[in-house]
């Protein structure tokens, strides 16, 4: 028995809505979630060192290309200043 795969699109005051079928990943379940939701919780499981990180260390996560060019200029910035 094969699972839908679905999207769950928060709505405007922030509460996720009813789960929508996504036509972009055939066979994994995705979810979009605000990004400032899920950096405040995997921040928070960083700091407290838990485990289970680790277990989705190989995910890959879908960004827009804006966030894409801020978070690499930002790694030349460290880059250029570590050394």
């Amino acid at each position: 028995m094969s699972v839908a795969p679905f999207r769950l699109d928060p709505s405007p005051d922030g509460n996720p809505q009813d789960a929508k079928p996504s036509d972009s990943t055939p066979h994994q379940a995705m979810v979009t979630v605000p990004l400032d939701l899920a950096l405040r919780l995997l921040s928070g499981a960083f700091q407290d060192q838990q485990s289970w990180l680790h277990d989705f260390g190989d995910e890959h996560v879908t960004i827009s290309v804006d966030l894409y060019e801020v978070l690499e200029t930002y790694r030349q910035y460290q880059v250029e200043f570590s050394q």
